[in-house]
């Protein structure tokens, strides 16, 4: 595992109690060819939206991720990369012109890409509509569609407006369930001085739904951020409304159903971003909130918190109260709060934010969060940036892919699309091997060995373990080691091991020895020392068989002796094999004598045997 960027700024940072957090990130990866548009692009004239991940996007898909931007030259562009934000050798794709702020999603059979766009077509008063596009792709990033899919225009051919206003809706997200896709976008002045929440469906096969309006804010409210998930019946929208000027800061995020507004989520100032993220039984929500103090009926800032909270299912409710991630003094002069992401890796949430605003170097922190509230809640530092604009997705298998705009190096005027994989699983696989396993030789090399081994990750599920003598392979004689080792996709290894243990069935060493240690010979005389292979072991003719013997006399710690053979067919202390048997013939001196006979092994087959003048 990558170690981690420690230490943090001089900001005033309070983080939350910590806990048993284990986040890791690899090196930072640069995005070839990803030159971005200026920051300014992503924003609305006059209304701070998306200012912090207006330029980028990325979503999982199933060999990695699925990344779109909106490039210096004015397009869309989008690629595929590896689990590890690597290049997989294919070109990025260009989806659409003239285009800002993408969103992207993945369906289990291809991706929708989403933004914002001039139509280039003009009202009755001369401006130019706005409009909404898409463009559907597979998952290694190949356009399925001849041209984009407009999605939405402002004002439309069909219903030029009474008067002149600059009609425009503000950016797009794109979400999916997997099967469809549902694109949600923010129209203004559909009515005079009205906000307005659209949701629309797009099947995987490129057919466009009929738009849904899910709510329409007038008079002092306007929106500026929202978020959502789709899981096919209903589409959950959280979001700010700026309801009342000077004197109160924004005060409450709504929900939305695909239908109808069902919730109405009073929370202490909430400010943007806002960023959800779902998995499990519950949906995180990430959002900024102020603390602020009235002073002649004005509203002075006094704090900003990052906070996390929990949107449970059947039915949809908020099930938590916020927990605060960070907390800081905002700087006098900024707007918008902190610069969060969100994912779900599997098992838990991954929570991802920056200690400062764009372009002010800031550390980053994370914190993995459970799928229920645990008021716990540690956060760690994991690297520094000069940053803005983050994105975040994850494969949902211990790891996650982190995006942002930062300076590049070749041109600091210019951002281009950096990023690092972020580590949240460090927790090993269950490796299980068998029981030690002992089998009877079937050939002079061993025995062929088969056996089951397996191993299990909390993210990754079942995967399989490469063992250090692969199973079904030839087992040598004697005891063999074997380990086997899985690595889960977040770099963690684990290890069993076990023992092979093959040896030679034989019958014993055969007469005129006697097994017992009581054969007394003639000295000088020569024995045949024999033995028959037994079992699975009696076809062997080729074993390497030896004999050694040592004088039960010697000085003690005397190596054993190689034996000499009176038979000239023998080579050195070679047993021979006559076609029944194995024989040596050994000629014996006066004592006692240890007789060993060695196949290889490792088991002791030693005699006694005596010899007299």
């Amino acid at each position: 595992m990558l170690g981690l960027a420690r230490g943090l700024a001089a900001v005033g940072v309070v983080l939350a109690s910590a806990g048993a957090v284990a986040l890791d990130v690899g090196p930072e990866l640069v995005l070839a060819g990803s030159a971005l548009a200026p920051y300014s692009d992503a924003l609305t004239p006059g209304h701070a939206t998306s200012g912090y991940r207006g330029r980028i996007a990325v979503a999982a898909t199933p060999a990695g991720y699925a990344v779109a931007w909106s490039g210096a030259d004015g397009a869309i562009h989008a690629v595929a990369l590896g689990r590890y934000g690597e290049p997989l050798g294919v070109a990025p794709v260009r989806v659409g012109e003239n285009g800002h702020s993408p969103s992207i999603s993945c369906a289990s059979d291809s991706c929708l890409v989403v933004w914002r766009a001039r139509d280039g077509s003009t009202d009755a008063f001369g401006n130019v509509r706005a409009a909404i596009f898409g463009a559907r792709l597979s998952h290694g990033m190949q356009l399925l569609d001849a041209s984009p899919i407009r999605i939405a225009v402002y004002p439309e051919p069909a219903a030029e407006p009474a008067r002149d206003r600059i009609w425009q809706p503000i950016g797009a997200q794109s979400d999916t369930d997997g099967a469809s896709y549902y694109v949600t976008y923010i129209s203004l002045f559909d009515a005079p001085g009205c906000y307005t929440l659209w949701g629309r469906t797009l099947t995987s096969a490129g057919t466009l739904g009929a738009p849904s309006m899910l709510d329409q804010e007038c008079d002092w409210g306007y929106p500026l951020e929202w978020a959502g998930v789709y899981d096919g019946d209903y589409f959950v929208a959280l979001q700010w409304w700026d309801e009342m000027p000077r004197a109160r800061w924004p005060t409450t995020v709504l929900a939305y159903s695909t239908g109808r507004r069902f919730m109405n989520w009073d929370q202490p100032s909430p400010w943007w971003p806002i960023e959800v993220a779902s998995g499990g039984p519950s949906t995180l929500v990430l959002f900024n909130s102020y603390d602020y103090e009235l002073h002649d009926d004005v509203a002075s800032l006094t704090r900003n918190t990052l906070r996390a909270a929990w949107v449970g299912d059947q039915p949809v409710q908020f099930t938590a109260d916020n927990t605060a991630l960070l907390q800081a003094e905002p700087p006098a002069a900024s707007a918008g709060g902190y610069p969060v992401v969100g994912a779900f890796d599997g098992q838990q949430y991954l929570a991802v934010w920056w200690t400062r605003r764009a372009y002010q170097p800031a550390d980053v922190l994370g914190a993995l969060l459970p799928v229920e509230l645990d008021p716990a809640v540690g956060a760690q530092p994991l690297f520094s940036s000069v940053s803005v604009e983050p994105a975040l997705a994850s494969a949902e298998n211990g790891t996650a892919l982190l995006l942002y705009a930062a300076p590049s190096a070749a041109d600091p005027a210019v951002d281009e699309v950096r990023g690092r994989v972020v580590f949240t699983d460090s927790a090993p696989p269950i490796v299980t091997v068998p029981a030690s396993i002992a089998a009877i030789a079937s050939s002079a090399g061993g025995a062929t060995i088969s056996f089951a081994a397996t191993a299990h990750d909390d993210h990754a599920g079942i995967l399989q373990p490469t063992c250090s003598r692969p199973s079904g392979s030839m087992f040598p004689p004697g005891t063999t080691h074997v380990t086997c080792t899985a690595v889960d996709p977040a770099g963690n290894a684990g290890f069993a091991s076990f023992d092979v243990t093959v040896t030679f069935q034989w019958s014993g060493v055969r007469p005129p020895v006697r097994p017992d240690g009581a054969s007394v010979f003639r000295a000088g005389r020569t024995v045949p020392v024999k033995f028959r292979l037994a079992g699975a072991s009696a076809g062997i003719s080729d074993l390497q068989a030896r004999l050694f013997v040592s004088r039960m006399t010697a000085v003690l710690g005397r190596a054993e002796e190689e034996a000499s053979s009176t038979r000239a067919a023998t080579v050195g202390n070679l047993f021979r094999f006559d076609g029944e048997q194995y024989v040596f013939n050994l000629k014996v001196a006066s004592g006692t004598w240890r007789v060993t006979i060695d196949l290889g092994d490792g088991v002791d087959r030693s005699v006694l045997v005596s010899a007299t003048e």
